[in-house]
């Protein structure tokens, strides 16, 4: 796949590949089955060099930076290790909730020994650990010199409780003049362990395809980083609507298509369920209410047509009778020449009804199965006139 991938978006567009874990390593195997599928992979690419992936998205990416603290007094001034530190006990800073932002603050669970390899880990090392015996449980310390936030300050917060040697250490986000300067501290992981959400996405949207089933997380994910509110997204191989279903969640517009016909799992009743308020998936997560709505038309048959009547027939007798017509009215292969097929009708005569079949859809040209948009005017396509409205919007192309 990559190697076809960097045929047709070029290898320099190639930008990553995620990794998605979409079941856990212990489940039982089957019993056709060696090895586990652990792991699936989502090979990245940019369709130029100007497209790049949102890395600083404040209502997405940095779901983790909802932190801020808020100071209810002056805290005690101390001296640690020749830097200025002030000690708020737990009555007197209050940490919060905020919508995430550049500006908040990620929480966390370290040790200083863990944190050598910085600034703030060695200052929590050194002078931190132990503080409890001095200033008591569950204070908070603002270390002015050390981090990199606006200030030049870090907080840290003490034990909980005797004997405790891990504390709270919340990292400042460095608010920088400018976005692009933030993008160095927001990395885009490319491991997702995603393994409960694809063992309990069967029924999302009220469908259920248990074969190749996405879970509405993973693409969220996706949309996150590689898309904006009102984008235009588009899936060929719909499937039950996975991600048309996202997209109008997330306030993304959307192309949907869809060959294959699922009956009451098909992407159509999925839609509608999203529309009317649908709660499973990431529904909670986006606060997603309901609303919305779209069109929901089918491909105009031309071949396709000739394909569904061999397929539906029950006889040999009605095969003839659909072979008659497609030869005055059906598209025949250019590599077929209808009277040599009539010339050995007797060949034909004796295979089975379904090779019988086979052969007739074989004789088709599959170029042509739908009406192009090139031939809307074609009068033996009869195509109507409102439908050639619909397709003169869609196409955002003027009336003729």
């Amino acid at each position: 796949l990559k190697v076809l991938l960097d045929e047709v978006f070029a290898r320099d567009n190639y930008l990553n590949t995620f990794y998605v874990r979409v079941r856990y390593p212990d489940k039982t195997l089957k019993q056709d089955m060696d090895f586990h599928k652990e792991i699936e992979t989502i090979h990245i690419y940019r369709k130029s060099r100007s497209a790049k992936p949102n890395r600083n998205s404040e209502e997405k990416t940095l779901e983790k930076y909802v932190y801020y603290f808020e100071e209810l007094s002056e805290g005690k001034e101390i001296d640690l290790g020749g830097k200025k530190v002030k000690v708020f006990q737990e009555d007197e800073i209050k940490l919060k909730k905020k919508k995430p932002g550049l500006k908040g603050r990620k929480e966390i669970w370290a040790s200083g020994s863990i944190l050598d390899g910085n600034s703030s880990g060695r200052f929590f090392r050194d002078f931190l650990t132990g503080r409890y015996k001095d200033d008591g449980y569950g204070v908070y310390y603002k270390v002015y010199g050390v981090g990199d936030e606006r200030n030049g300050f870090r907080y840290f917060s003490g034990p909980k409780k005797m004997g405790a040697t891990k504390g709270k250490y919340y990292q400042g986000v460095p608010a920088s003049s400018s976005k692009e300067d933030n993008l160095n501290y927001l990395p885009i992981n490319n491991f997702y362990d995603l393994a409960g959400s694809f063992g309990n996405c069967r029924t999302e949207g009220g469908v259920e395809l248990r074969s190749g089933k996405k879970p509405e997380k993973l693409i969220q994910i996706l949309l996150d980083h590689f898309s904006d509110e009102k984008d235009l997204i588009v899936d060929f191989h719909l499937g039950s609507g996975t991600t048309c279903a996202v997209a109008q969640k997330m306030g993304r517009r959307f192309i949907g298509v869809e060959q294959l016909d699922y009956h009451e799992n098909d992407s159509f009743f999925r839609l509608n369920n999203v529309i009317k308020g649908d709660n499973t998936g990431i529904s909670k997560d986006v606060e997603w209410n309901g609303g919305g709505s779209f069109v929901y038309a089918e491909l105009k048959k031309a071949n396709q047509q000739w394909v569904e009547e061999i397929q539906e027939a029950e006889n040999e007798k009605e095969l003839k009778a659909i072979w008659e017509k497609t030869k005055e009215k059906a598209f025949i292969s250019y590599k077929v020449n209808p009277k040599e097929i009539d010339e050995n009708a007797g060949e034909f005569n004796q295979l089975s009804l379904d090779d019988q079949k086979r052969f007739l859809i074989e004789v088709l040209d599959k170029n042509l199965l739908y009406v192009n948009y090139s031939e809307i005017d074609d009068a033996d396509f009869a195509v109507s006139e409102e439908d050639k409205t619909l397709n003169h919007q869609f196409y955002q192309l003027s009336e003729p």
